[in-house]
C-alpha cells in the first residue's frame, strides 16, 4: 500500500510538471532567434573574412497572423515587437570557421516595424525601425578597424500572400573603415545575406519544468523496479 501511494504521488508530480510546461509554453509571447551563416564576399573590404551571427526577437503571440504574408506591427495593433539581443562574428576561412573577433550585445529593445510570417504562423523575417551601430571591430592581419552596422530589410509589399525569398534582403552588414586614428570613417561595403534559419527559443521556465518532469518520471520507474 505504501509503495502504491508513493507511486501515485510521483505520477501526480509528473502530471503537474507537464501541465505546467503546457501552461508556460502557451504564454502570451515567444522568442525567435534568427541565425545567419558565414558570408564571404571577395569584392568587399574584408575580402578574406566572413561574417555570421544571430538576432533574438521578442514577439507577442497576437502579432503572429496565421495567414502567410508581410505585416506592419503598428497595423496589427498587437503591441511592440523588439530585437532584444544580437551577436556578430567575423570569421576567417583559413582554417575554416575560425572566429577572429566577435561582439555580443544583449538587453536591447529595438523596435521592429514589419514582420514576415509563413503559412504556419511562424516568424520568418523582420524589418527594423533603424540601423544598429554594432560598434568597432579590430580585424587581424593588418586590416584597419571597422565600424559595423546591422540592418534587416523586407522588400516584399505589405499584405497576405506567398513569401518571396528573393524579396527578403536582410540582414545587411555595412562596414566603415577607420581613418585618422578612428576619428573618421568612410563607407566601404554593404553585404546582403538572407537569414538561413529561424529557431523558436524555449523559455527557461519551460526547460526547468521539463527537467523536473523527466526526473520525477525516472524516479517513478526506479520505484516500480
Amino acid at each position: 500500500m505504501r509503495q502504491t501511494t508513493q507511486t501515485n504521488v510521483l505520477k501526480n508530480v509528473v502530471l503537474a510538471a507537464f501541465a505546467s510546461v503546457v501552461m508556460v509554453s502557451t504564454s502570451n509571447a515567444a522568442v525567435y532567434r534568427a541565425i545567419w551563416d558565414p558570408l564571404f564576399n571577395p569584392d568587399t573590404y574584408t575580402a578574406n573574412l566572413g561574417w555570421a551571427g544571430y538576432g533574438d526577437v521578442s514577439i507577442a503571440n497576437a502579432c503572429l497572423p496565421q495567414a502567410e504574408g508581410v505585416y506592419s506591427v503598428l497595423g496589427l495593433g498587437c503591441g511592440s515587437v523588439t530585437l532584444t539581443s544580437y551577436k556578430l562574428d567575423f570569421i576567417d576561412p583559413y582554417p575554416a570557421g575560425t572566429v577572429v573577433t566577435s561582439g555580443v550585445v544583449s538587453s536591447l529593445s529595438i523596435n521592429i516595424s514589419t514582420i514576415l510570417v509563413n503559412s504556419s504562423g511562424e516568424l520568418r523575417g523582420i524589418e527594423l525601425d533603424g540601423v544598429i551601430d554594432a560598434g568597432l571591430f579590430d580585424l587581424p592581419n593588418g586590416d584597419a578597424n571597422v565600424r559595423a552596422f546591422l540592418d534587416f530589410v523586407i522588400l516584399q509589399p505589405l499584405g497576405p500572400g506567398p513569401i518571396d525569398p528573393s524579396l527578403y534582403a536582410g540582414p545587411t552588414l555595412q562596414l566603415d573603415t577607420c581613418d585618422d586614428g578612428c576619428d573618421q570613417f568612410s563607407q566601404t561595403t554593404g553585404d546582403n545575406k538572407p537569414v538561413t534559419d529561424w529557431l523558436l527559443i524555449p523559455e527557461p521556465g519551460s526547460l526547468a519544468l521539463v527537467g523536473a518532469a523527466l526526473a520525477a518520471l525516472g524516479l517513478s520507474r526506479r520505484r516500480k523496479t
